[in-house]
């Protein structure tokens, strides 16, 4: 009933973030009776679940009937209270978010968006979970390193695109992201 969901805001919040209407669904991987792996595309966006029953184990997925020729970063983390995944494209953006926006979820759960990637943005080219106690190395591929302070790269929420982080020269883009020691 609608009232469940009004209870639930945070869970209504997350079910609202995903497509309802899908350009293209594939099957990955699966044993009958115990998971089943999807991947669901709407528009340029792979949404990729695995449907479980209670036991534990790993899944390995082969995405490349999927995703063609190509780069692309996927990422998972373990995670603290208090830490943020950082985010930066290849593009010179980045943001913060804080690890209490994503949503936790046990059986049945599906992935969360994490960045809103545009042509200006670029794809995302890598994450670091951080606490803002350190200072990060951006790594371009044209050998020009910056380094800045974690603490002042905005914290913003998931699907955003983020600020610009570092400005780079044309025709190069950001391979790498490295956590160190403050200076």
């Amino acid at each position: 009933s609608p009232s469940l969901y009004e209870r639930e805001v945070e869970c209504t919040k997350f079910i609202a973030e995903f497509p309802t209407v899908w350009n293209e669904t594939v099957p990955l991987d699966g044993q009958i009776g115990d998971y089943v792996a999807m991947a669901r595309r709407s528009g340029n966006t792979w949404y990729v679940g695995v449907m479980n029953d209670w036991t534990a184990r790993n899944v390995e997925l082969d995405l490349s009937n999927i995703l063609g020729e190509g780069e692309y970063v996927v990422g998972a983390v373990a995670v603290s209270d208090g830490e943020q995944l950082l985010t930066i494209t290849e593009n010179g953006y980045g943001k913060r978010t804080g690890i209490e926006e994503y949503a936790v979820h046990g059986r049945g759960g599906i992935g969360i968006k994490n960045y809103n990637g545009t042509d200006k943005t670029g794809c995302v080219a890598d994450m670091k979970i951080v606490t803002g106690e350190e200072d990060l190395l951006v790594i371009p591929d044209d050998a020009t390193i910056i380094r800045l302070n974690v603490e002042n790269i905005s914290r913003q929420g998931r699907a955003t695109q983020g600020v610009r982080i570092m400005r780079l020269v044309e025709g190069s883009r950001v391979i790498s992201i490295e956590c160190t020691e403050k200076a």
